[in-house]
């Protein structure tokens, strides 16, 4: 890939400012990897939209899980670099939880290519229910619309080791996550939670192929609290790759795989398996200082992760 834009520098670290949409796994809000940008210091900001559609039901001896509405997540993220290699940030998500409107386009996606709709059989369309019950209890139940603020990430990313000439570069992140959303509605955790990944970027290794190679592992470690705080495991693995290739003048072609670990002890897959999803799209390059970003989000494993999602977002130096 072609040397970017010293103005997108800060903004342009991460190929997708997306996670996973399983609305039991979003409301930890899980870290996005960043690198630490280069330069002097300066503010970046972005604004990222994740629609993603969910249609699951399981049932396990003790428990039973349905997941069947969708979910909107609009976050906001702030980036303040204090020097070279060092930047600090606040990430404020905006939850919603919908009955929604592409179950009926999602089948027919799905019946397009071959994908399987024998989760959505079972479920009338368009309608909502986020509920888990656990040994007779009901932890969750969300059936009703509701929106609100989901739980604020505190990060900062440190470079570690760079190499210009080869394009490579290694940075430490670290973040906190604070309980400001309402578990209740799944729009928080109701725990605090550490996170802590290292983070790299190498233009070198793919340059043959014109191609920016990104990647990030880390771990997680999950607070108390919230009505399911006593079934999440303390320590949940995650990492991502991704692949950013310019396809003409202000045009790349962006894919991305992110990958975690189980977030709770559960023998339902939906709850308590590991997850990998694929994100495949493109970043358009507006003026000096932006990009936009388009992408479809599908699984690879159809019972942990949502198995269709839309994002969109806009990324800018301020």
């Amino acid at each position: 890939m072609g040397v970017a834009s010293p103005c997108l520098q800060a903004s342009d670290d991460a190929v997708f400012l997306s996670g996973s949409g399983n609305p039991f796994i979003q409301i930890h809000s899980p870290p996005v990897p960043v690198r630490a940008g280069a330069g002097a210091a300066s503010w970046s900001s972005a604004w990222a939209f994740t629609l993603t559609n969910n249609s699951i039901g399981e049932e396990d001896p003790g428990e039973d899980i349905v997941i069947d509405g969708e979910t909107y997540r609009l976050v906001f993220d702030l980036r303040y670099r204090l020097r070279d290699g060092l930047d600090v940030g606040l990430t404020v998500p905006l939850v919603a939880h919908r009955g929604g409107v592409l179950d009926s386009v999602i089948w027919e996606w799905h019946e397009l290519f071959g994908f399987t709709n024998k989760e959505r059989r079972d479920f009338a369309r368009n309608e909502l229910r986020y509920a888990y019950t656990r040994d007779g209890e009901r932890r969750v139940d969300v059936a009703d619309p509701a929106a609100g603020v989901g739980d604020v990430r505190l990060s900062t990313a440190w470079r570690i080791a760079s190499d210009a000439g080869a394009g490579r570069t290694l940075a430490v992140q670290a973040g906190l996550k604070l309980p400001t959303g309402d578990e209740a509605r799944l729009h928080g955790s109701g725990s605090t939670d550490l996170s802590l990944q290292l983070v790299g970027a190498d233009a070198g290794l793919l340059s043959s192929w014109r191609t920016r190679l990104f990647w990030s592992a880390g771990v997680l470690r999950l607070g108390d609290g919230g009505p399911l705080g006593d079934l999440r495991r303390e320590w949940v693995p995650l990492g991502s790759v991704a692949l950013e290739r310019p396809l003409r003048s202000g045009i790349l072609l962006k894919a991305q795989v992110d990958a975690h670990g189980s977030f709770y002890h559960s023998g339902l897959k939906a709850f308590g398996m590991a997850a990998v999803q694929v994100m495949a799209g493109a970043g358009i390059r507006i003026g000096r200082g932006g990009m936009l970003d388009l992408a479809i989000v599908e699984d690879l494993f159809v019972d942990p992760t949502p198995d269709f999602g839309v994002h969109l977002a806009w990324r800018s130096l301020l």
